[in-house]
């Protein structure tokens, strides 16, 4: 099941994991999608916590592109950002060393007026030493393109086309060749009185060619995957806006499991200007990857360990409920608590050989609050709190015993402590500080640690700034068996940004 990241439960665990704005830190693009094609798509609905802030009335501010003023009038908005960045390698528990990633890029964005048009990439390559095995090659990169057509204050349409290829490599094991493709057309518009609806169509293909070795392999060695998807949502105000319905839905059919649905409801009730209730419900599903279905140790018979072809979809039906107030004029409050019922998850029978099939069902439950206080008109203070339960067991007929063990992968508890401080003369200083619950299955023990980050920004378009991460301790662990898993280490960097 690997490391519970299928577990709606998780999403909220890494919620105290954040560290402050702008430090450029966190897994490469590339490996987290190449996890996510192993280990499964993600379901339809948001995380929770990402649900939770659009519910909670949370608004994400995007700047205008400005002109710049020696540019040709037929690109009235093109803006190019360039950014370069260096990671620290992280500290093996043995010894050993995580080497750091190469710099990436975003070559550019052009917005036009009226109909809006938007293109963007990346590109990366790094390395990481393996503890019992040479370095893991991983590079690629990806691009998106959009665009929008504004017919009126409540109408738009919106054409998105995504493509991501990743090359991984990790010796005398496999290598991964992974290319993705992605559409999406989306159309919002008012068809009067209360409602305001969406819907949309999509496809994402996936194209993989994989180089087994003897210790494993993925049969067939190259495989197409197809995803078609339709999907709507309509929202309904009521009592002068102060009451909000949202219903929806999304289907799906993918070449594994066939038709899936993934409905979601939402209310939100705001019986005064500084209070509001909500409440959410949905069902989401995680579709078999090739893992499930098409993974062999080895690669020859006879095999320890196989993947199902019946392997089926996970199922997730989740429950929220949640409140904000605007306690005083510089003091905003909200607490919000979960719960979650999962079917189908992926269990390790048996053998042999043993085999991968649906027999491992479980519930989780939580609770998360969050306040925001606004000392002065320059200094904003944000304490937050985690608590999660989860429980895992086997259906009738099972004989797994392993995959329940991630009840213990997982913090019960996290806390977290934001500062973001503006001083004069265009300076920034944010403070972070983390404290995470001992996880009893890896075994990882409880830790806090600390990040900051001064920036200095003289003008509109360069800033420099200075981040300290980890300030706590010279390394620490926090996921992982500590035969193999890799410590974090103290880190400070330099980090320049240029916007034009």
């Amino acid at each position: 099941m690997g490391r519970s990241g299928r577990l709606h439960g998780r999403h909220r665990a890494d919620r105290g994991h954040s560290r402050p704005r702008g430090d450029g830190v966190g897994r490469q693009r590339g490996e987290r999608r190449h996890q996510r094609h192993h280990q499964g798509r993600r379901a339809h609905p948001r995380p929770a916590r990402h649900r939770r802030r659009r519910q909670r009335g949370t608004r994400i501010r995007r700047r205008p592109l400005r002109r710049h003023p020696g540019l040709p009038r037929l690109l009235p908005g093109l803006r190019e950002v360039i950014r370069s960045r260096a990671l620290a390698p992280s500290q093996q528990a043995g010894g050993g060393r995580r080497l750091p990633d190469k710099p990436g890029w975003r070559p550019h964005r052009l917005d036009t007026i009226g109909d809006r048009r938007t293109l963007e990439g990346d590109a990366y390559g790094g390395s990481e030493r393996q503890p019992n095995a040479g370095a893991t090659d991983i590079s690629g990169g990806n691009a998106i393109a959009r665009w929008t057509r504004q017919f009126s204050r409540t109408s738009d349409l919106e054409l998105k086309a995504y493509y991501d290829h990743t090359d991984r490599d990790v010796p005398a094991v496999f290598r991964e060749t992974l290319d993705t493709y992605d559409v999406t057309l989306r159309h919002r518009f008012h068809p009067g009185g209360l409602s305001d609806l969406v819907w949309g169509v999509g496809y994402r293909g996936t194209h993989d060619h994989v180089r087994n070795s003897p210790a494993l392999a993925f049969l067939p060695w190259r495989r197409t995957q197809n995803v078609y998807t339709c999907f709507a949502q309509d929202e309904l105000a009521f009592l002068g806006d102060r009451l909000r319905v949202t219903v929806g839905s999304k289907f799906e059919h993918n070449d594994d499991t066939g038709f899936e649905y993934q409905p979601g409801a939402r209310l939100a009730w705001a019986p005064a200007v500084s209070h509001t209730l909500w409440a959410a419900a949905s069902r989401a599903v995680r579709s078999p990857s090739r893992i499930d279905r098409d993974f062999f140790v080895p690669a020859t018979p006879p095999y320890l360990l196989v993947g199902s072809p019946d392997f089926e979809s996970e199922v997730l039906q989740a429950l929220e409920l949640g409140y904000k107030v605007q306690a005083a004029q510089r003091l905003t409050a909200s607490i919000a608590t979960f719960y979650n019922r999962y079917d189908r998850l992926r269990s390790l029978e048996m053998g042999p050989p043993a085999f991968l099939a649906n027999r491992v069902e479980g519930r989780t439950y939580g609770l998360e609050g969050e306040a925001t206080y606004q000392v002065s008109a320059s200094w904003r203070v944000t304490p937050g709190i985690t608590l999660l339960r989860m429980d895992l067991r086997t259906t009738p007929g099972s004989t797994d015993v392993t995959q329940v063990r991630q009840e213990g992968d997982s913090p019960r508890a996290q806390f977290f402590l934001r500062s973001s401080l503006a001083l004069p003369n265009q300076v920034t200083v944010d403070f972070a500080v983390r404290d995470v619950g001992e996880l009893p299955n890896q075994p990882v023990p409880h830790y806090a640690t600390a990040d900051a980050r001064l920036a200095w920004q003289p003008t509109r378009g360069p800033e420099l700034a200075i981040v300290g991460q980890n300030l706590l301790d010279p390394q620490y662990p926090e996921f992982g068996r500590p035969a193999a898993r890799r410590e974090v280490r103290r880190s400070v960097y330099g980090k320049a940004t240029w916007r034009f």
